[in-house]
């Protein structure tokens, strides 16, 4: 019976290894992905703490990737705070923005982007009829607002895209 046991918490620590030669994964998501596997949860704990120990389950590393990943996508650093806690990863919001700042990337940054991505230039938004206007705003107004950014920043980076295109 010991042989088995050893297999196991062997095999499911080969899983693991194999899993974050991949990628980096927290604590969680890689219990969790042990636990679907059908690995006992005393192999699971046992795996865990050697890899830890080991330093090949860097949360760090995962935290920051994540970050790039959700920052990339426009979301708010708040926002990513949020998506990150989700995924049980907890991180400070100031670790968030030094990320944004090593990429020289701010929200009004990704805001621009955002509305540039989602309206139409400043001549064929004038041509558009008032309600294709006000459609084409409320579109990009709610895009962004599902981004995590704030009605009053929508607005104001907005106005200042459309003046800009003059």
């Amino acid at each position: 019976m010991k042989i088995n046991e050893e297999s196991s918490e062997k095999s499911a620590y080969l899983y693991a290894i194999r899993l974050l030669a991949k990628q980096d994964y927290s604590n969680y998501k890689i219990t969790k992905k042990l636990k679907d596997r059908g690995y006992e949860s005393i192999h699971i704990s046992a795996t865990i703490d050697k890899i830890i120990d080991l330093g090949y389950l860097r949360e760090e590393n995962y935290s920051i990737a994540r970050i790039q990943a959700y920052m990339h996508k426009g979301l708010h650093p708040e926002f990513i705070q949020m998506k990150l806690k989700q995924e049980f990863v907890e991180v400070e919001l100031s670790l968030i923005h030094e990320v944004f700042s090593e990429y020289s990337i701010t929200s009004d940054h990704q805001l621009g982007k955002i509305i540039v991505k989602k309206s139409l230039d400043k001549e064929s938004y004038n041509l558009l009829a008032y309600e294709a206007q006000q459609k084409m705003k409320q579109k990009v107004f709610r895009y962004a607002q599902s981004k995590g950014h704030q009605f009053d920043d929508i607005q104001r980076i907005f106005s200042k895209v459309l003046n800009n295109s003059q």
